[in-house]
Parts: C-alpha cells; structure tokens; sequence
C-alpha cells in the first residue's frame, strides 16, 4: 500500500502531472488563475510535502514556493486519524534532510495540538453524557438563558 507521501512522490516525478496538480477546493470562490490557492490546509499539506520532496519550487501549481512553520500552524489541521497523522509524522524525516527544522517542529506542534484538542473533545462529550442523564438537557438551558441575560 502507498502513503500519501508515496503518492505524492509519483505526481513529483511526473513533470506534466506536477505542472497541472489541483487539490484545491477553494479556488473556485478566488477570482486568479492560479490552480490551487496556497492557503487552504490541503494546499499547506500538498506543498508541505513536495517540498519535502525538494520540488515545490519546480512547480507552478502553486502561488508560493515555501511553506513557513506559520503557515503551516495556520492552516493545517489532523480531522481523521490515524491516518492523517501518520500523513505528517512522514514528512518529518525528509524535512529534517533538507535542514527544514523549522517545519519539523511545526508538526510536532500541529500533532500535539491534536491530542490535547482530542482530550478536551472526550471531556466535553462525557460533560454531555452526564448533563443528558442527569439534568435532562435542563443545566444546558439554564446555562443559555443566563448567558443572554448577562
């Protein structure tokens, strides 16, 4: 089975493919002529990992040829794992081979974020569970009615 970073190197080595690669699903609302906007987090992921490759600045896909530690901080997200972890976890030693230590540890803060933010959602959801059964939806709407009050 191939990784996404396996897929990728596949498009990279293909320079027709490279030239013309749209991931982009928000270009259709920018008004360019550009194929992918540089900004949405599969453009950020795409070119996290041609430039992994070392040929994001070969193509013209993409209005940017570098991605900073902010952008990617920014823009890119985990929303399925353990899949779209192991996504970046694989960018990380070809980063680190192109000196890119800065990109390194943006994954390794992107992928942090991810835990804790996934611990806060279990929490939330048990504080829900135990609102639901106890309180029957009733402490929630205390809540609201304060809330608009205050």
């Amino acid at each position: 089975m191939l990784t996404r970073l396996d897929k990728t190197k596949l498009v990279a080595d293909w320079d027709v493919a490279l030239q013309n690669l749209k991931v982009c699903n928000r270009i259709s609302l920018i008004k360019s002529d550009a194929l992918n906007c540089g900004e949405c987090e599969k453009c950020v992921r795409t070119m996290t990992a041609l430039l992994a490759l070392g040929v994001l600045d070969k193509t013209r896909a993409f209005p940017k040829a570098d991605v900073s530690e902010e952008l990617l901080l920014e823009k890119a997200y985990i929303k399925d794992p353990p899949y779209a972890e192991s996504c970046y976890w694989e960018l990380m030693a070809p980063l680190a081979a192109k000196g890119r230590y800065d990109l390194v540890r943006g994954i390794e803060r992107l992928i942090e974020r991810y835990h804790k933010g996934g611990k806060l959602r279990q929490r939330k959801e048990k504080l829900k569970q135990v609102e639901r059964k106890f309180f029957k939806g009733n402490l929630f709407k205390l809540y609201q009615a304060v809330a608009r009050k205050g």
